[in-house]
């Protein structure tokens, strides 16, 4: 699209030019975007709603965007001191998953979520594009085990360090989509640092995972680096860029996951993964040494994965 616009000198129309607006008008303010981003000497629990405000939101043809609503710091507004860009905050549900396959937050979540009945039941279906889960240096403990139902760890600022919960995540998100979506194929998420961005796309019908490198956000003068934002752009709009997997990939490129598991657990992953958990406390087992055996046994099958998606 962007090197017909260049070639046409411009000559793009309908829905190509909506999405080709969003980045060239990014592009125009790139600067604004670069200072809103800008975190040096702030506290990092505005990531996630600068990401949003400066970054996914501008991109995204879809300007719905919401933030996990289990943080512990929460914003109105754009926490940085803009003017040009006033944009409210909004907050809600971003659990996902089941309890028996796995389960977790995302911190935002570019979309809404609609509520919608099924055998009586009232479910929550979330109409989103692309989610993201920020890495952080810092760790909040405030809360306590019984309030905080989901695991949680300190994360170092590194995307690496953070790959198996990455991969989880964007696996699980993907059975969710095509389930709601069935003509999706590649869905994707992202993992970012404050310093690097990482997209992530599973297809869960096919069983192609397909991961980039870190992209570097900035250059050394703290300006967003354009093929970054390019990228992020494509993969926010990817519902109108993305053409699916080609048939060398669907040939030669499966992820292995579905072979990996039960067919009993696949039906799980394919109609049982909800977006909107009620909170659980999670069950606990006693560790024999043959179960710890076995975990050392998977724990080693997943550092396959691991290496084999680990970009250094």
């Amino acid at each position: 699209m962007l090197m017909d616009y260049i070639t046409m000198k411009g000559n793009c129309c309908g829905s190509d030019l909506r999405v080709l607006e969003t980045l060239l008008s990014f592009v125009r303010c790139i600067e604004e975007g670069s200072n809103g981003l800008n975190l040096e000497g702030r506290n990092s629990s505005q990531w996630p709603a600068r990401l949003a405000v400066h970054l996914f939101s501008p991109l995204s043809l879809i300007k719905d965007c919401f933030l996990d609503n289990q943080c512990p710091t929460k914003f109105r507004g754009c926490p940085c001191s803009c003017n040009t860009v006033k944009s409210e905050i909004f907050y809600g549900d971003t659990s996902f998953g089941n309890t028996q396959t796995w389960y977790g937050r995302f911190d935002v979540i570019i979309g809404k979520t609609a509520a919608y009945e099924q055998n009586g039941l009232k479910k929550k279906r979330c109409e989103s594009l692309v989610a993201a889960t920020t890495v952080s240096e810092e760790y909040n403990d405030d809360s306590s085990d019984e309030d905080d139902y989901f695991q949680n760890e300190a994360k170092p600022d590194n995307l690496d360090g953070h790959l198996s919960e990455l991969i989880s995540q964007t696996i699980v998100f993907s059975f969710h989509q095509k389930k709601c979506n069935p003509s999706l194929s590649l869905v994707p998420s992202i993992g970012v640092s404050k310093s690097h961005i990482q997209f992530h796309f599973y297809d869960s019908a096919k069983d192609i995972y397909l991961v980039s490198q870190g992209m570097p956000l900035f250059y050394e003068d703290n300006k967003l680096q354009l093929s970054t934002v390019i990228a992020t752009w494509m993969v926010m709009n990817y519902k109108h860029l993305l053409t699916g997997p080609t048939e060398k990939m669907v040939k030669d490129c499966k992820f292995g996951f579905h072979t990996n598991i039960s067919s009993e657990n696949l039906n799980l992953y394919k109609n049982n993964i909800e977006m909107g958990l009620k909170p659980f406390k999670p069950k606990l087992f006693k560790v024999s040494a043959v179960v710890q055996e076995e975990y050392e046994l998977d724990k080693s099958a997943t550092g396959k994965i691991e290496e084999k998606y680990q970009y250094r």
